[in-house]
């Protein structure tokens, strides 16, 4: 490795020239363009060359002897700010901080001066990445040191790559000016593990992470927005996939100006094992596309935790938490299943369907949602079925629209108003469903309602066991209607 290379040369170039090594800019200008290729390292070039001509260990050696004015590191870093190229001079300044922090001359200390080394190399982290990535050749792995890489301009990627950090939480790559960190543009395989990616301050339009006709594969990432106004308008994304396929897998999208994650326009996804929060808009958004999502957390978003449609997949062993509007809200998904998830604490509700979908959504709770525990509208057909609905601020599950869903096996206990609610047009059929506690009926029929109503449990409801207004006609067996 070539930092491994510049490691072994300065060590070997200090033992030879001790404490006037750094009186030699000549010497290090030299040994530096052939350790490192100033295309790629310039600023290495320019900074440590910058270092010896402002005498650096002399200026150390004054403020130890009080010979000089408590400035000194400002006045340097000024110098450095001048004669770096931009974007370059926080690694510089980070070397001299470096150095103040060690307290005494780093070229005389030999222990101290290792420390140095280690911390100096620590900042070569801040080479061009873009540069690095452009001279790769197709289906490299390019590995990430730890630190801090700060690009200046999107990244645009036309090959199949792999690049590896250390970790989310030792690696990243920030937007220094940048609207966008990466775009991918090719029908091949990109892979990203290990890095933490944050969001520029500038907001803009697109994905921190792009990807457009391609197969991506992201495991262990982060993805990080800025904490700058939130209610300044922006429309950028953590993750933006189109037209592409991959996977998603053991990410941390948080606190991006929009969308955490976009996935559209026929585009095929697994989503596992992450975490999706408190993102400005919805925590993922989805549209014309396949989705398969499992054991992950959407929790904390502005708007909905997952908004579909036109989706297909299925949402599996998920949480979907206190999200601003909705738990999930989908439309005219035809073949969407939604098994054993937790939908709790939406402003809304927890699962939002509506249009022309068929419903497949069983096994799921949803609790302590701020209107409806599940709600289903326009002309939805398809099963609910053995769902647990409670503590609701409305009702369990709800009907309207021409809904035509199946309610079956589901339990609609101590919801603040009815267990289960039947409005407009909605010709559901209903059939054995315990609706039990709740603060007012357990089913409630109204409008023009006309649902089949069967062999439901409806006992210590507050009101009525079923309760009936408007012109609607259920059609009722009370079999097993009990006392309220």
């Amino acid at each position: 490795m070539i930092l491994d290379f510049f490691q072994q040369k300065l060590n070997l170039l200090f033992s030879f020239y001790g404490p006037d090594l750094w009186d030699n800019p000549a010497v290090l200008r030299s040994y530096l363009q052939e350790a490192c290729p100033q295309s790629e390292y310039n600023w290495l070039v320019c900074s440590v060359v910058v270092l010896s001509e402002l005498r650096i260990p002399q200026k150390i050696h004054n403020k130890q002897s009080g010979r000089d004015d408590s400035k000194w590191l400002e006045e340097i870093v000024a110098e450095i700010t001048q004669k770096c190229p931009v974007g370059e001079d926080d690694a510089a300044a980070a070397f001299f901080a470096c150095l103040n922090t060690i307290g005494t001359n780093p070229l005389v200390n030999r222990n101290q001066y290792a420390k140095l080394t280690d911390a100096f190399l620590e900042t070569l982290n801040h080479y061009d990445l873009e540069s690095l990535i452009s001279k790769a050749i197709t289906g490299q792995q390019i590995f990430l040191k730890p630190g801090t890489y700060y690009i200046s301009n999107t990244i645009n990627i036309d090959k199949p790559l792999s690049i590896i950090g250390a970790g989310p939480d030792k690696t990243r790559i920030c937007c220094n000016g940048a609207r966008q960190i990466l775009r991918y543009c090719h029908q091949g395989k990109l892979t990203l593990q290990k890095i933490a990616f944050y969001e520029s301050s500038i907001a803009g339009e697109g994905g921190i992470v792009s990807v457009f006709n391609g197969f991506a594969d992201i495991t262990n990432c982060w993805i990080v927005g800025n904490e700058v106004d939130r209610t300044a308008p922006s429309s950028s994304m953590g993750l933006e996939f189109v037209l592409s396929q991959g996977k998603i897998e053991k990410c941390h999208v948080v606190n991006i100006s929009a969308n955490g994650i976009f996935i559209g326009n026929n585009s095929n996804f697994e989503v596992s094992h992450s975490v999706v929060e408190a993102n400005r808009g919805e925590g993922i958004k989805i549209f014309d596309s396949t989705i398969y999502m499992h054991n992950s957390l959407v929790c904390n978003n502005d708007s909905n935790g997952i908004k579909a449609k036109n989706v297909q997949g299925e949402i599996v062993s998920s949480k979907i938490t206190g999200n601003g509007f909705d738990g999930l809200r989908f439309e005219d998904s035809h073949e969407l299943s939604i098994t054993e998830n937790v939908f709790r604490k939406n402003k809304n509700t927890g699962v939002f369907a509506l249009g022309e979908g068929s419903l497949h959504i069983e096994n799921n709770e949803c609790s302590e949602n701020e209107w409806v525990g599940i709600f289903c509208h326009g002309s939805c057909i398809g099963m609910v079925r053995n769902n647990i609905c409670m503590h609701n601020s409305y009702a369990g599950l709800g009907a309207a629209g021409d809904s035509m869903v199946m309610f079956v096996g589901n339990l609609c206990k101590e919801n603040q108003v009815l267990g289960i609610s039947l409005l407009q047009r909605a010709n559901c059929k209903v059939a054995e469903n315990y609706c039990v506690s709740n603060f007012d009926a357990g089913i409630g029929v109204g409008d023009e309602a006309s649902p089949e109503i069967k062999q439901n449990y409806c006992e210590n409801n507050c009101g009525d066991g079923i309760r009936i207004w408007g012109q609607s006609k259920p059609q009722i067996d009370e079999k097993k209607k009990k006392k309220n």
